[in-house]
């Protein structure tokens, strides 16, 4: 049924998708010059930020491993409901860690797949656009930890900058108006939400813009969705300079340096096989992600000298690249809601649907399924005004098998996944508790010289012990505070592995602990694998001003800058680390 919905709204949608999209990559077989004022790599969240705004004042070159996203065979990337189609596919780097000691038990191998994105716009292409800023304190304990002007107050401006928030009712204090990325509120709430925010207001918290002044509470989603219903990303950022030249299909394989210390230029290998060699008059950006960016900088010499001695590479500068990976791990707990939820089903055999899509971008067919988000601090945590868990609410009442084959489950453990298909209830309801801040840390590391082939990813789940029990305190505060404690609990129904729950002795933390090591997945947040900070800081890689200690004319603009994990999703910190880079390399004109 799902793929015959699939086929169905593809053939509605191709005469738009003929109209939007080229029938081949426009950007990949452009003829490149010797020499640009900058080249950046890696056309993420970040990367198409810094290139655009750079490319109003020099001449940029911007390269991209993956294709554009206007070609037709990147047609789902559009269309929110679509999401997860994008996975697993030719716009995906299809990652996957090594075998993890404390978590993923029942995952093929005990391994989690890491999708990232491998297209113009990176994994903001792939993600569930789901825009969330963070907390003021993540960007205040940033400058704290010797990172100069990257505090909130400083920092608010530019996510003001690159956003257009379509929502009349936020304080505009706190959101712009004018950016390349838009931003919109979730366009259809279902009568399943709909119920868990009754129960939520009984409990104590009404909605909130969690964007705005107070992040702790619920909210409905913001989603970085455009005015006809369709995804944006910072690939909308592309049409601002007019010295950007985009280079697409094209790997880059190793940086160059001139002496010991100044980076020079970058190799490149396209699609078709062929090699270039590209100089940087001014200064090489990397903005390839906390994967690709660690694996990069390895390949070229800059890294932990032990490991680039054993593979042979001639050191240039002994830094702890790769180190400090963080990432935000979650855990589904799935509700049968006695609500009317809109099925495969329903969107295949109700035209209005689609109809309502195509004509005021709206509707079920305008959001991915991701609703709702909270954020609560479970009181284990010392974090000051920050949360320790978010709560991520998804609609729907698809096919488990799908979501088990994206996270590499084994297919004999989606049983706490079936439950909302069981009996008579109407609709599924997924609280997603996610980690935070956790202590756990993990690493990148190059197992070869061979730029194609993968890194080791190893994100040690789970391996600080304090990760677990407030990962576990989280699912408890929703099912005791919200669940037992509300009308929810006459409306939803949470099946309980009663044989897992007597071996616990009733107790539920304990029961939630268990099902944590067996099935909490990655978020897709990987960061902090070129940690910034002080040179004193012998844990971080780049300045604030994000130069790579030591050598000259080479910066890093992603996620691994990031010294710490932000409280929410990545992307939009993200955005914004691309903003403060440009405005910091503009300044040093």
């Amino acid at each position: 049924m799902r793929k015959l919905l699939y086929v169905v709204l593809l053939v509605s949608v191709i005469a738009f998708s003929y109209v939007y999209y080229h029938t081949i990559d426009p950007y990949a077989s452009q003829i490149l010059d010797e020499e640009y004022d900058y080249i950046v790599v890696g056309a993420g969240t970040s990367g198409c930020v810094v290139a655009s705004r750079l490319s109003q004042h020099a001449k940029v070159l911007l390269v991209e491993a993956g294709k554009s996203d206007q070609i037709i065979e990147n047609w789902s990337i559009k269309v929110p409901l679509f999401t997860v189609l994008n996975q697993k596919s030719s716009m995906d780097w299809k990652y996957q860690t090594v075998s993890q000691l404390y978590s993923s038990k029942d995952m093929n191998q005990e391994k989690s797949n890491w999708p990232r994105g491998k297209i113009l716009g990176g994994s903001g292409q792939l993600n569930y656009m789901h825009y969330v800023r963070g907390n003021k304190q993540d960007y205040d304990h940033w400058s704290e930890l010797g990172n100069p002007g990257w505090d909130y107050q400083s920092l608010l401006p530019l996510f003001k900058k690159s956003q257009t928030v379509l929502d009349d009712t936020v304080d505009e204090r706190y959101h712009g108006k004018s950016g390349p990325l838009q931003v919109r509120p979730v366009s259809t709430i279902v009568d399943n939400v709909k119920l868990l925010f009754e129960a939520l207001k009984k409990a104590g918290f009404d909605p909130i813009d969690y964007n705005g002044e107070n992040q702790l509470g619920f909210g409905y989603n913001q989603a970085t969705v455009n005015r006809n219903g369709k995804r944006s990303s910072t690939a909308d950022y592309l049409s601002i300079g007019d010295q950007l030249t985009i280079s697409t299909q094209s790997m880059v394989t190793k940086i160059s340096f001139a002496g010991t210390n100044r980076a020079e230029g970058v190799y490149i290998t396209r699609q078709d096989g062929s090699k270039l060699y590209i100089k940087a008059k001014k200064e090489i950006i990397l903005s390839a992600g906390s994967i690709n960016t660690p694996q990069l900088l390895q390949l070229s010499g800059i890294g932990p000298q032990e490991l680039l001695t054993k593979l042979n590479i001639p050191l240039v500068k002994d830094l702890p690249v790769g180190k400090n990976l963080l990432d935000h791990l979650m855990f589904s707990m799935p509700f049968a809601v006695n609500a009317t939820c809109i099925s495969d089903t329903e969107l295949l055999s109700n035209p209005k649907h689609l109809f309502q899509y195509l004509t005021s971008g709206t509707g079920a067919i305008s959001s991915s399924g991701l609703d709702a988000t909270g954020f609560i601090q479970t009181g284990l945590s010392d974090l000051g005004g920050k949360p320790d868990i978010q709560y991520m609410i998804v609609s729907g009442a698809g096919d488990p098998s799908l979501y088990g084959e994206i996270m590499n489950f084994r297919t004999d453990k989606l049983d706490n996944l079936t439950q909302c298909f069981k009996g008579p209830h109407q609709g599924c309801l997924f609280i997603l508790p996610t980690l935070l801040h956790p202590k756990s840390t993990g690493k990148i590391e190059i197992v070869s010289t061979d730029p194609f082939e993968p890194p080791l990813i190893d994100p040690n789940y789970y391996s600080s012990p304090i990760d677990i029990d407030i990962h576990a305190e989280g699912c408890y505060w929703f099912w005791e505070n919200i669940y037992l404690k509300t009308q929810f609990r006459h409306q939803a129904y949470y099946e309980i592995d009663q044989e897992l729950l007597n071996e616990c002795n009733g107790n539920m933390r304990l029961y939630f602990k268990k099902l944590l090591v067996r099935k909490s997945v990655t978020c897709y947040h990987p960061v902090g694998t070129a940690k910034m900070g002080p040179v004193s800081d012998h844990h971080s890689v780049v300045d604030s001003n994000l130069k790579i200690h030591g050598i000259e004319k080479l910066r890093v603009a992603d996620g691994s800058i990031m010294p710490t994990l932000t409280s929410g999703n990545t992307n939009a910190p993200c955005v914004v680390i691309g903003e403060k880079a440009a405005e910091l390399i503009l300044g040093d004109l």
